[in-house]
């Protein structure tokens, strides 16, 4: 009988957070459109309602659960997601997996899910809009699930891993997933946002080639659309 109540305790109780505790969210509880930090609130990393997150909450959630460092976990806006009207999206999700093409995703993979993903909004959303912060954070999302929940040092994670992140919102632990042995720091955030940026030029630089050779140059050549 015991036994039983461990899911519905584990949804008010916050000593039963963690890796092997899990439980849906319940009709009054609030989640945002981010699987990672909807999961790491159904595991009761953050408070299982999904409200009153504060920075403190936002560091100690980052860093038990996937070893984010304290000081780069301090600005991530965990409260920004929650409480948004969005809501995980099942078809934008398949025509993100269309570009991870083998049973490991790489980080060209996810640039190449992330660009086409956008120009996919541009030609069918007429008011799509992006900032520019907006897109830089497009970037680290990118990156982060990839090398944050995978292996930073090969730029790699199992295919099945996101799968199940994505559309459980549940750690994969029954498919070999642990946590990360070593931090994940500002440098490397940097590093692998820098990564994606560079993937995602090489994605456009052909599209901008094309174009220069279909009109007469009008001056000396640029990049740019």
């Amino acid at each position: 009988m015991r036994t039983s109540l461990l899911p519905a305790l584990a949804a008010v109780s916050p000593v039963l957070a963690g890796f092997d505790t899990w439980a849906p969210p319940g009709p009054y509880d609030v989640r945002g459109p981010c699987p990672m930090l909807n999961t790491l609130t159904n595991h009761g990393f953050f408070p299982h309602d999904g409200q009153d997150i504060d920075r403190e909450t936002t560091e100690n959630a980052l860093f038990d659960a996937l070893h984010v460092n304290k000081t780069l976990a301090s600005f991530l806006r965990a409260d920004a997601y929650h409480g948004s009207v969005l809501a995980f999206n099942h078809t934008i999700f398949e025509e993100t997996k269309s570009y991870w093409t083998d049973e490991t995703v790489t980080l060209k993979m996810a640039a190449d899910a992330r660009y086409y993903r956008i120009k996919s909004s541009q030609a069918t959303n007429p008011t799509y809009q992006m900032s520019e912060l907006g897109d830089a954070f497009t970037y680290g999302e990118s990156a982060a699930y990839v090398v944050l929940f995978g292996d930073k040092e090969s730029q790699t994670v199992p295919r099945s891993w996101v799968e199940w992140l994505f559309e459980k919102e549940q750690l994969p632990q029954h498919l070999g997933w642990k946590r990360p042995a070593t931090s994940f720091e500002l440098n490397d955030l940097d590093k692998f946002m820098a990564l994606i940026q560079n993937y995602t030029q090489e994605i456009e630089e052909p599209s901008c080639e094309s174009r220069k050779q279909r009109r007469k140059p009008r001056g000396p050549s640029h990049f740019g659309f």
